[in-house]
């Protein structure tokens, strides 16, 4: 695999397969509480709507392996994750997939981070 995934819109990917075609199963509820530490119903709903980045992959990982046990248990894992990227949900779903995306993000986020606190220590430095 040449790209890193999106994760932000991965996310919303599998969050759409679980409302869509897995009948909200599990619940956001269910998979609030099988991490640890557990997150709120309200984040994994956030996750599963793109809209906020999983600070520890551990947690997000566990999410993920719950859906794709559900998805296994219903016999969906090779069927077609959406109309348009020719992946199946078992790929979707795969943990280094995931591993790769969170690091990407997680690397994107650090270095924006830290340019833009050098960006602020350079202004001190110059009197800007």
């Amino acid at each position: 695999m040449g790209t890193t995934p999106d994760i932000f819109e991965d996310l919303r990917r599998v969050g759409s397969f679980k409302q869509n075609r897995m009948s909200g199963r599990p619940t956001n509820n269910a998979l609030s509480k099988i991490g640890n530490p557990p997150v709120s119903r309200d984040t994994i709903g956030a996750w599963m709507e793109g809209k906020r980045f999983p600070q520890h992959l551990e947690q997000l990982l566990v999410v993920l392996r719950a859906i794709h046990a559900e998805a296994a248990l219903r016999g969906v894992l090779d069927t077609p994750a959406d109309g348009h990227t020719g992946q199946s949900i078992g790929e979707l779903l795969a943990e280094d997939r995931w591993r790769r995306a969170w690091r990407a993000e997680h690397q994107r986020r650090t270095k924006t981070y830290s340019d833009a606190a050098a960006e602020q220590q350079s202004s001190r430095v110059d009197g800007r």
